[in-house]
């Protein structure tokens, strides 16, 4: 049988328990120390950067005291830290030389484990992340997907488990998806009424017995996701304010909603660079071509910059730009909303570039 081992949640997640209502400060962090220490975790998922914020801003106590104070108490159980990507306090987005200080400064202090979760649901960033953890010193890196017992619903009657999947909103966790064992009550009631076997027949060998399992009625595993919760946790994970430097060295910002591509509402904007010399023809024409096979959108008002920041934040992937050039030689300009990086396509390119692009 596999080893199972329990990570304990409630000193991060206090909001959500009887800690909430006392207040987690360090001197009763520390007064629980020694208990959650005999019980033998795999860990105590101990805090974030929020969390941190919280313990400066409401307790006027000092949060990395509080991590020393508490690995000095717990030598044996690691202490977690749980990193949402490339922030820390505020949801703004942090360079990488900035996070690999912070990692560093967590795992110094008393962080051995570091739980990720990327707001994105970018894999490879949650990998970037895991790097800059383990060159500052991270002990272990897991991932943040939650699947807990449910302990606040009532079992139904004919259910003998109850299990939720949840999900790290800006609100905190939540449930997702419930799943129910629903034991053989479906076939058995259905083999009641109906007057047929809902028996199967397992060939599989007992060990106990020596002799095949024989007939049974199955067992059914029943799941439930709601759609609201599942459109929510998209835009959750969508959503970003970010702060840019210009190259001429001043900051801007922009909010962007970081759909993935394959699921944004609209894949591609198709924006001529004036209302006139032929260039909005040339654009519609490119959207005849591009819309049988995925959703395009035009648009022609405002400086091409202001329309860029409006198909950032409804979570546009790509943008095309023709411009004058494009009728010398049949390119325009490709932009990426994630990087905002931009090149020079064919225009007999762009359908098969989105197209590949939209199921990376």
């Amino acid at each position: 049988m596999a080893a199972i081992r329990l990570v304990e949640t409630s000193l991060r997640d206090g909001n959500q328990c009887l800690w909430g209502a006392l207040g987690i400060d360090t001197a009763r962090t520390l007064a629980i120390a020694p208990v959650m220490e005999r019980a033998g975790y795999a860990a105590i998922d101990f805090t974030t950067s929020t969390h941190m914020g919280v313990a400066v801003r409401y307790k006027q106590q000092d949060p990395w005291e509080r991590i020393r104070l508490m690995a000095a108490a717990c030598p044996t159980t690691p202490l977690q830290f749980l990193s949402t990507g490339f922030r820390f306090i505020s949801w703004e987005t942090a360079s990488p030389d900035f996070m690999a200080l912070a990692f560093a400064t967590l795992a110094r202090n008393g962080i051995r484990r570091f739980a990720l979760a990327d707001p994105m649901n970018d894999a490879a960033a949650n990998v970037d992340v895991a790097r800059l953890v383990k060159q500052g010193g991270g002990e272990q890196v897991v991932g943040a997907l939650v699947f807990t017992l449910s302990p606040i619903h009532d079992d139904a009657h004919y259910a003998d488990a109850a299990c939720d999947i949840e999900y790290e909103f800006p609100i905190g966790f939540k449930e997702l998806e419930g799943i129910h064992s629903r034991t053989d009550f479906d076939l058995t009631q259905h083999q009641a009424y109906s007057k047929k076997k809902q028996q199967y027949f397992d060939n599989d060998i007992d060990p106990e017995t020596g002799k095949p399992y024989g007939n049974y009625i199955p067992y059914v595993i029943e799941t439930s996701i709601g759609l609201d919760r599942m459109f929510l946790l998209v835009m959750s994970h969508a959503y970003d304010e970010e702060t840019i430097t210009k190259e001429d060295g001043t900051i801007d910002s922009r909010v962007v909603m970081r759909i993935p591509a394959r699921i944004a509402p609209i894949k591609l904007a198709v924006l001529p660079l004036v209302k006139k010399d032929g260039l909005p023809e040339l654009a519609r024409q490119l959207i005849d071509e591009c819309k049988p096979h995925f959703r395009c959108f035009y648009e022609e008002k405002d400086a091409i910059g202001k329309r860029y920041r409006r198909q950032d934040a409804i979570g546009t992937p790509f943008c095309i730009t023709v411009d004058h050039q494009t009728k010398e030689d049949n390119t325009v300009t490709l932009r990426d909303r994630d990087s905002m990086s931009q090149r020079r396509i064919h225009l007999d390119e762009i359908k098969n570039e989105i197209l590949k692009n939209l199921f990376i």
